[in-house]
């Protein structure tokens, strides 16, 4: 019970953070949340904890015009479940919605604990390895 209140708190934290279009006394604009959580017939998206019953580049494009700026940092919280070219793909569509300032957290509903996924700069790939040199 108290693991499932931890997940709430945090989960209710970013939330509220991104509710309000400015932050602190800096006036930088509060980081826009999109949780994609597990539903019972697929995934449910999230925008600052609202529903997106439709297209949700229209979404993030109409809550660019309103709540946040080019600038402004994006969070997205991505259920255990997801995979990872859905992940890749949520980033694309929240920089065609001009989010690019974007960090990704993936969180387990059994430990109610999230851990954020980094990306590092492109490598060289070979299937038989044998990796070529960078260029």
């Amino acid at each position: 019970m108290n693991r499932i209140r931890v997940l709430v708190f945090v989960t209710l934290s970013f939330a509220l953070a991104a509710s309000s279009s400015l932050g602190g006394p800096s006036g930088k604009p509060r980081p826009v949340v999109l949780m994609v959580d597990r539903g019972p017939s697929g995934f449910i998206y999230k925008l600052n904890s609202a529903t997106v019953p439709g297209d949700l580049l229209l979404a993030l494009t109409k809550l660019g015009h309103s709540e946040a700026s080019l600038d402004s940092e994006a969070i997205l919280l991505v259920h255990e479940d997801i995979k990872l070219s859905a992940i890749n793909n949520l980033i694309g569509i929240m920089a065609k919605a001009g989010m690019v300032h974007s960090r990704v957290f993936f969180f387990r509903r059994d430990k109610e604990m999230m851990t954020e996924l980094t990306y590092s700069r492109a490598v060289p790939f070979s299937a038989d390895g044998h990796v070529p040199d960078a260029p």
